[in-house]
């Protein structure tokens, strides 16, 4: 089997897993999921060389878990957390740039870490629709990560669905209570 073959049934596998976070109605199920789904479209990035992608991901899957952890880890509530995710992921992705695409990645997990901090619903749906999908998209794009890419594309349509499915009213409210 290819590695570009092997990097495609990886993506599928997250594409499935990142699609069923946003039917989740509280914040922590979705944290969780997307914790996951994160680290194995990591593993696609590796197979596909877009090493800049796998780390931004890496360092949201640590992100999702500070942010479900923050009832039993008080140093886990500051936002300069979301400083150090920032600062990291520039410096990883400046320091093993290969082409100016790869600033993309950085973008998606930047934008990603500061909504998901927020601890809104509606914010973090927001966040996805509008900055971190469409990040993610261009820079699955250039890398051909095809599931990825159609996750992205999928994830913005099932953040429209939720609003739709929840309410728009709904989905600002923080029903899971995870600070």
């Amino acid at each position: 089997m290819s590695r570009e073959f092997a990097a495609q049934i990886v993506g599928i596998i997250a594409l499935i897993m990142w699609f069923a976070s946003f039917q989740v109605r509280d914040n922590k199920k979705l944290f969780v999921i997307q914790t996951v789904a994160n680290l194995v479209f990591g593993v696609q990035f590796i197979l596909l060389k877009g090493y800049a992608g796998c780390f931004g991901l890496v360092l949201c899957s640590l992100r999702n878990i500070l942010i479900i952890n923050r009832d039993r880890w008080n140093w886990a509530k500051s936002w300069l957390w979301i400083g150090v995710i920032a600062v990291a992921d520039a410096a990883f992705v400046i320091y093993t740039m290969e082409r100016s695409i790869d600033m993309m990645a950085w973008v998606a997990c930047v934008g990603a870490s500061v909504t998901c901090w927020t601890n809104n619903a509606r914010t973090i749906r927001l966040g996805n629709l509008f900055v971190a999908s469409p990040s993610w998209l261009i820079y699955d794009i250039a890398y051909g990560a095809w599931p990825s890419a159609f996750s992205e594309s999928m994830a913005m349509i099932s953040v429209i669905i939720s609003i739709f499915r929840f309410g728009w009213d709904e989905l600002g409210k923080d029903k899971e209570g995870v600070k």
